[in-house]
């Protein structure tokens, strides 16, 4: 099964919980950062989708998220997979 975008969203970007998260104040949610938006789930699908492969590419790099926990091997190829399953909103 393909990971689904709603997977995506609150498992990764916006679970205050899970180390690598992209919350706060400094970060996309609240605020929209670098083209990034993850206040609301469409508004995160629609920044993602925009730029699917500079989304994976800052992931991967460790640079986002900027002081946070780099996102551990296994979860950005789970973002992998939903990207190359064509980024569905799903």
């Amino acid at each position: 099964m393909n990971p689904t975008w709603t997977q995506i969203y609150t498992q990764f970007l916006t679970n205050t919980q899970y180390a690598s998260n992209c919350n706060g104040s400094a970060c996309h949610n609240p605020g929209k950062q670098k083209g990034y938006d993850f206040s609301s789930q469409a508004n995160g699908y629609t920044s993602v989708k925009s730029n699917t492969s500079q989304f994976v590419s800052v992931l991967s790099s460790g640079s986002m998220p900027q002081g946070k926990t780099k996102m551990p091997a296994a979860d950005l190829a789970i973002v992998k997979a939903w990207v190359s399953a064509g980024a569905l909103n799903n």
